[in-house]
């Protein structure tokens, strides 16, 4: 294929792909704030960058990326774009319609952005059921990095920070303003909500998200000075090698032997 984006090809490239494939991936992403720093397409500039790379090893096609996303806390801040999560389910549903149609049946919803899992999961749940024999993934882009988070130094990791900026002096190093980068700790004055990394992902009740600019007045949820190119591919290197097996697994499912409901 002279392009694995969807969007570069014709339809009688589609049609050939098809007669021998039926994987694509659709990166989810955003259009938010990410500090003074980063471009506001930060998410879905990295999402499409993984998904690009994992799919070109694996000979599959990539579905344009999705953005905006589900980006409400952060409206403060100029630029910012959301949609309801509602809005996001239908796009969501509408695209994967799209594909299904045509032929497509082993999906993977590859989300880039943390407000937006409701409602990708949500999309997911009524697309099986309208596709039974379809194969619809959701995979957080972050859970593809189980050991290269160990080269990041802050304990506060989560938005604009040290890892996200690392990653886009990787993917697109000409938009980041590293003279722009502060390091800024957020504080939830509820205290209903833990930015340290630790905790994150140990909190049993889920209160929302605080709105950005209550705890953060530059956007920034942890140290960017601290985020180098070299980062930046110890963890995309890591994610696209898991990508790529989780894909690689995919293309060897056998239809027949998946069984929904």
């Amino acid at each position: 294929m002279d392009s694995i984006l969807l969007e570069n090809l014709t339809w009688l490239d589609v049609q050939e792909y098809l007669k021998k494939e039926n994987v694509i991936l659709l990166p989810v992403g955003s259009l938010e704030q990410h500090g003074p720093h980063l471009p506001l397409a930060t998410d879905s500039i990295n999402v499409q960058f993984l998904a690009v790379n994992a799919a070109e090893a694996c000979q599959v096609l990539v579905a344009p990326t999705v953005r905006p996303g589900v980006s409400f806390n952060h409206m403060k801040f100029p630029g910012t774009m959301t949609l309801r999560p509602e809005t996001l389910v239908e796009l969501i549903s509408d695209m994967v319609n799209s594909l299904v149609s045509h032929g497509f049946r082993k999906i993977i919803l590859l989300n880039g952005h943390g407000g937006n899992n409701a409602a990708i999961e949500l999309a997911a749940i009524k697309l099986k059921e309208n596709h039974p024999k379809v194969v619809i993934g959701v995979l957080h882009a972050w859970l593809l990095s189980k050991e290269g988070g160990k080269v990041l130094e802050c304990p506060i990791q989560y938005h604009a920070d040290e890892g996200e900026t690392s990653e886009m002096l990787v993917s697109a190093k000409p938009l980041v303003r590293m003279e722009r980068a502060i390091k800024e700790i957020p504080h939830s004055r509820s205290g209903l909500f833990s930015f340290q990394i630790t905790e994150v992902f140990g909190q049993t009740t889920f209160y929302g998200l605080p709105k950005t600019h209550t705890v953060t007045q530059s956007g920034i949820f942890g140290d960017a000075t601290l985020a180098t190119e070299e980062k930046g591919r110890v963890l995309f290197d890591e994610e696209v090698k898991n990508l790529i097996q989780e894909i690689e697994r995919l293309k060897k499912l056998n239809l027949e032997d998946y069984v929904e409901g």
